[in-house]
């Protein structure tokens, strides 16, 4: 079985190094630095958002703090992804793990609206299993944060709670999935 793992993880990474590989040549770039540039990215005092943990811990905690304590506070993040990914792991089926595993980076790390297309997977099980009624508030959830949530966030104008909100409501979603769903797909 162990081997088999390790042959998907291989080949899921073929995708991915094959595209690291396209961009640096293309971009003529060095591939070590390019690697790391996410992580400098984040690291940077103006990428911050105010809808994910790593934000809020940015904005709140350390604002003014030496880099130490946002090392620390990825490492923090880390292991609470991983807490969340442990627990995920328990379903039973396959296409919901894969939905729950893409809501995360909309939890803990910044992102842009685009980045809402995570969410796509969990719509299609949605509407694969609707008779739930935790399947109904996922999908609505979804549709609301695909077609409304930009405008009512502009209407409400109050965006210093309703990111958390938002915020609130992913972790609730991924909290109850992996609470209540054990079927098998």
């Amino acid at each position: 079985m162990a081997k088999k793992e390790f042959k998907n993880f291989f080949l899921a990474t073929i995708s991915y190094s094959l595209g690291w590989l396209v961009y640096f040549i293309y971009t003529n770039s060095d591939p070590i630095i390019n690697f790391f540039e996410p992580l400098k990215l984040s690291l940077k005092n103006n990428y911050r958002r105010d809808a994910d943990i790593y934000s809020l811990l940015q904005i709140y905690l350390l604002s003014d703090k030496a880099s130490i304590f946002k090392y620390i506070s990825i490492a923090s993040i880390f292991f609470i992804n991983l807490f969340f990914l442990i627990r995920i792991n328990k379903q039973s089926s396959t296409f919901l793990k894969i939905s729950l595993v893409l809501i995360c980076p909309l939890f803990f790390f910044p992102y842009s609206n685009y980045d809402y297309v995570l969410l796509f997977p969990l719509t299609c099980y949605s509407l694969l299993k609707f008779d739930s009624s935790l399947n109904k508030i996922n999908f609505f959830f979804v549709m609301y944060i695909f077609y409304l949530s930009r405008i009512v966030k502009h209407l409400l104008d109050i965006y210093w709670l309703y990111q958390p909100l938002l915020m609130s409501s992913i972790i609730f979603i991924i909290y109850q999935n992996t609470r209540k769903n054990k079927e098998t797909i």
